[in-house]
């Protein structure tokens, strides 16, 4: 694997990740004190970032920092975090109870 390669992987995990728990880039940025603009740019694949600030981004994201250099690529497992599942179940308990109560 190419260090190329190896940016793309952790640029697309950034996204993946971020629109799992629902953030905007602005929301991340927040969350992981930076700006919006190196958001962009990591997620772009244009900047690299330092173990700092991986770090930031996935306690942001409620993952471990191994996960943003996971490839993804050729399988369909990906690794959900806790606040994704609930959030998931707490989504489908709802659905459950709609169909259940127009009955």
């Amino acid at each position: 694997m190419t260090g190329a390669e190896l940016k793309l992987i952790v640029s697309e995990n950034i996204k993946y990740y971020r629109k799992m728990e629902k953030l905007t880039q602005s929301g991340l940025a927040e969350k992981a004190n930076l700006s919006i603009g190196y958001i962009c740019d990591l997620e772009a694949g244009h900047k690299w970032g330092t173990s700092e600030t991986i770090s930031s981004i996935a306690n942001a994201l409620n993952i471990s920092p191994y996960l943003l250099f996971k490839d993804n690529s050729k399988s369909e497992n990906k690794t959900f975090s806790k606040h994704q599942v609930v959030s998931f179940a707490e989504n489908l308990k709802k659905q459950i109870d709609s169909f259940i109560s127009r009955e």
